[in-house]
């Protein structure tokens, strides 16, 4: 599985509904690289010399969206960084400034009208669809349709923008009536961070394992029931929670010495926790808005060997290796045990989901960017 760069352009509608045109494969490391040596000796329209900026609003996200883009165009010679805000930055280094969920922001509005009178490329990164927050999700009446002056924030700057990128090809889809050029370009992440390289060890006994925020409290509903059975059908499993406390406390019919909270860790020491799995649970509930979300979970399973069971939506699906999916009620479970019982599984899957990883590093993932920004 290659990563993948699909570009929408809505100027291209030869009628009122945005035309798209996908390009799914990367181009080889050899093609790539002559056009990127030829683009280097160009000049004129189109060619930027300078650095790019990424923006981010101190989420989560800004790390895998933003952190990786940059290591990734260091590790290639090009000057990249990572700010909160334009303000901290010397603008006369960097002639594209990429804005990550710049309607979060109070000052990214501003930042943006600003770049687009100086004539710096303006370039907005989301990875997530606003539009379809669930009405029982924390970041409905903060980011979503309950907040419609958000969104209107939100669909002015992407007018502005010069080009949108999102993480799937699902959102590619969802923003594309809204803005000139979107671009799909996938999560990934940096051999700069040691840890990831860091060499995996089993646990005895089996540790199988979830990490999220209060926004995943209905996905990982999905499975107590199955993993609480696992549990005691399996009396040397042990079950890890990371990031949210009340996660912890819905497994409250497991004792308290079966189940291990972890606070969640800043983003360079996340592998640290993973690592302390290993199945990773992945659900997510069957809505519009997860159908968006990006593949992050079964990459940064991948990353660190770790087998996984997910729920089958799109982002996962097309990931494809190196787990099992469940749905149903029994199926979590049943796929839990057949890897507790199946070490040779385990470590078969871990294995592919490491290969697929690979494709996913930051370098590959600066060459998109690269491409995305000529």
């Amino acid at each position: 599985m290659s990563p993948t760069s699909r570009e929408v352009d809505s100027r291209a509608s030869t009628g009122t509904e945005p035309q798209a045109e996908a390009r799914f494969s990367m181009p080889a490391k050899t093609e790539l690289a002559s056009r990127l040596a030829a683009l280097k000796g160009r000049t004129g329209a189109g060619v930027r010399s300078k650095g790019v900026a990424f923006i981010g609003v101190g989420e989560v996200s800004d790390g895998i969206r933003l952190g990786v883009p940059v290591a990734g165009l260091a590790a290639l010679g090009r000057l990249a960084t990572v700010a909160r805000r334009a303000a901290q930055l010397d603008l006369a280094r960097f002639d594209t400034l990429v804005f990550s969920r710049p309607q979060l922001s109070a000052t990214a509005p501003r930042e943006i009208e600003a770049a687009r009178r100086s004539g710096s490329r303006v370039v907005i990164d989301l990875d997530d669809d606003f539009y379809s927050i669930p009405l029982d999700h924390p970041g409905y009446h903060g980011v979503g349709l309950g907040n419609p002056a958000r969104l209107q924030i939100l669909e002015r700057l992407l007018e502005q923008a010069d080009r949108v990128v999102v993480a799937t090809p699902a959102l590619a889809e969802r923003y594309a009536p809204l803005t000139r050029h979107v671009t799909v370009i996938p999560n990934g992440w940096s051999r700069s961070n040691p840890l990831w390289e860091q060499a995996v060890t089993a646990h005895e006994p089996l540790n199988i394992g979830w990490a999220g925020t209060p926004t995943h409290r209905a996905d990982l509903a999905l499975l107590i029931e199955d993993v609480v059975a696992f549990m005691r059908r399996t009396p040397a499993g042990h079950l890890i929670i990371g990031g949210d406390p009340v996660a912890w406390q819905m497994f409250g019919d497991l004792p308290e010495s079966r189940r291990t909270f972890v606070p969640m860790l800043p983003f360079e020491q996340y592998p640290n926790l993973l690592a302390q799995f290993d199945v990773l649970l992945a659900p997510l509930c069957a809505n519009a808005f997860n159908e968006a979300k990006s593949d992050i979970k079964l990459l940064e399973a991948g990353i660190r060997r770790i087998p996984w069971v997910a729920s089958p939506r799109a982002a996962y699906m097309a990931w494809g290796d190196g787990g099992l999916f469940a749905d149903a009620p029994g199926e979590w479970l049943k796929a839990l045990v057949q890897l507790e019982q199946d070490s040779a599984l385990r470590a078969k899957l871990g294995a592919a989901g490491r290969a697929l990883a690979e494709q996913r590093e930051a370098a590959q993932i600066a060459r998109l960017w690269l491409e995305a920004l000529v």
